[in-house]
């Protein structure tokens, strides 16, 4: 996709309701947050940001922080150190913070199961018991990304999202499947009000898939709203 700060730049020109940048190899490498790049991005952005990656202390989240970023992601530091998200909730308040769970369906099991680590580390716990942990702890938001659905353009599971926002009492975004704007809309008449966030429907258009960043305009995003029954 190139430059991420000229990706940035480009979204400031659209408008974006809110831009979450996932450094999506900085836990299975081991590695810490690029404070370097992330003060670069947070300077360039004119909208809401939420940075996520190799997250795993709250110093580490005061510096993002201070950098100009509103919001962090944590994952794999969400599932192995509950307290770790409790710490940040009472530094910088729960809506500072959103839990990320990663799911997939285990092929033998053939039920959703939690994993970290980019889809290749199992959470021996159920799902539900790892968001409960989460919201317990005080995390702001819950996001869930479906692996199998991640950048198939091929629709949500509506089942599984209806069921973890039914069971909420904090705010659901769901990742995963988003393949037009028409999809997103579906999914909330189905499964409640939520959010929604997209990467490749975002960056990719016509039907050869073409890189090309793209947004809904204002008129757009307002015929959007009104597909909505009862939110």
């Amino acid at each position: 996709m190139g430059d991420p700060l000229n990706a940035v730049r480009i979204f400031n020109g659209f408008e974006v309701d809110e831009l979450i940048i996932i450094d999506i190899d900085a836990s299975v490498n081991s590695r810490g947050p690029n404070f370097d790049l992330i003060s670069a991005i947070a300077y360039e952005s004119r909208m809401p940001l939420c940075y996520g990656g190799g997250i795993s202390s709250a110093l580490e989240v005061k510096k993002i922080i201070e950098a100009g970023v509103e919001k962090v992601s944590i994952s794999s530091s969400a599932v192995k150190n509950p307290k770790l998200i409790k710490s940040i909730a009472e530094n910088f308040g729960s809506q500072s913070i959103s839990c990320c769970l990663d799911i997939k369906k285990h092929v033998q099991k053939g039920s959703y199961r939690a994993y970290t680590h980019n889809g290749t580390e199992e959470v021996d716990r159920e799902i539900f018991e790892v968001i409960n942990s989460f919201v317990e702890q005080g995390a702001g938001e819950i996001m869930i990304n479906n692996i199998d659905r991640d950048g198939t353009m091929e629709g949500f599971d509506k089942e599984i999202i209806k069921k973890i926002n039914t069971s909420l009492e904090i705010p659901l975004t769901a990742i995963g499947g988003a393949s037009s704007l028409t999809n997103i809309s579906e999914l909330i008449n189905e499964c409640g009000l939520i959010g929604v966030a997209a990467g490749r429907l975002w960056s990719l258009i016509g039907q050869n898939r073409s890189v090309l960043l793209n947004y809904p305009s204002k008129q757009e995003k307002l015929d959007f709203f009104k597909n909505f029954k009862n939110h």
